[in-house]
C-alpha cells in the first residue's frame, strides 16, 4: 500500500474517534426543578473555594470537563437551595441534579417611602 493512501485511510478513520473521545472527556449536566422539572436557566458549578465552572444556559444544561480526580462542586442557584455534586473519572457521560425550591418567609414587611403613606378608604 502506498503510504499516501495508508495516511488518508488512516486519517479517515482516526478523525472521528479524536472527536468522540473529546466528547467523552465531557460530563452533560441537566439541572431541573424538583416541583415541576422544569430546566433551571442560570444554574452554577461552584468549587469550593467559590470559583464558577459552569452555568446553564435556558436548556438547563451545562457541560463540565470529566476531572482526573475526585472534584466535589456546589450547583446553586437563585431561588433553589444549593445541592452537592461529586465528579471523578467514574462519572456518567449525562447526569440530572434535582434542585428543591427555596422558600424565604417574609414574617413582616416595612415600606418606607420618601412622602406619607395615604392609606385607601380614609380621609
Amino acid at each position: 500500500m502506498r503510504p499516501v493512501l495508508a495516511w488518508l485511510i488512516m486519517l479517515a478513520t482516526c478523525g472521528p474517534l479524536g472527536a468522540q473521545s473529546a466528547e467523552r472527556s465531557l460530563i452533560h449536566v441537566a439541572v431541573i426543578a424538583s416541583t415541576d422539572s422544569a430546566p433551571i436557566r442560570s444554574a452554577h458549578a461552584r468549587t469550593a473555594a467559590g470559583a464558577t465552572l459552569a452555568r446553564t444556559g435556558a436548556d438547563g444544561w451545562m457541560r463540565l470537563a470529566r476531572p482526573d480526580s475526585t472534584l466535589r462542586l456546589t450547583v446553586v442557584a437563585i431561588g433553589f437551595r444549593p445541592a452537592a455534586l461529586t465528579l471523578d473519572r467514574t462519572t456518567p457521560d449525562s447526569i440530572r441534579i434535582v434542585l428543591d425550591e427555596a422558600i424565604v418567609g417574609l414574617p413582616e414587611l416595612v415600606a418606607v417611602t420618601i412622602d406619607p403613606l395615604v392609606r385607601r378608604g380614609s380621609s
